[in-house]
């Protein structure tokens, strides 16, 4: 057995024949064969990643700008505070998903919300949108009648609306 790894049943190195195989260094302490595995792969995903269009680095900006402008008119109409409990450190959060692009922008499908209230939001989505409807009908028959025509929406042409109405 001369070069060979004496292995024990169920010593987890019954698998590897000979010490200079590349898994033990030549002093014979075991070295992972991963090590290193987690940054080669993040490297080579940064050589190979493909760059976003213009046209989709132009869209990205103009979401991010109606986002921002959404929220603080979210933030202004909600005095700053949770509509739930009161809190002073709120987020923005929607009623329906902000993938529906019909809706991410609507001031009746968000409200501003405290982190812990957000969190219930998520955990119980029933008896949130539940508790929405009791509080605001309203804003939720107006939500639901959007949601039903889902008008088609062009990010840039609501940004050049918003930025006309504001001059």
């Amino acid at each position: 057995m001369d070069g060979d790894v004496s292995a024990r049943k169920g010593d987890g190195y019954s698998g590897l024949k000979k010490k200079n195989s590349g898994k033990y260094r030549s002093t014979g302490e075991w070295r992972n064969p991963f090590s290193g595995f987690a940054e080669r792969k993040r490297m080579a995903l940064k050589r190979s990643r493909i760059k976003p269009s213009k046209k989709t680095r132009q869209n990205r900006r103009v979401v991010k700008e109606l986002d921002a402008y959404a929220r603080q008119q979210v933030f202004e109409r909600d005095s700053f505070q949770c509509v739930r409990c009161g809190d002073k450190r709120v987020q923005w959060a929607h009623i329906f998903s902000r993938v529906h692009r019909c809706l991410r922008w609507e001031k009746n499908n968000a409200l501003s919300l405290c982190g812990g209230c957000h969190i219930w939001w998520h955990k119980y989505p029933l008896l949130a949108v539940e508790w929405f409807r009791k509080n605001w009908p309203e804003r939720y028959d107006n939500l639901m009648a959007t949601f039903q025509v889902n008008p088609k929406v062009r990010p840039a042409d609501l940004l050049a609306e918003l930025r006309d109405n504001e001059s």
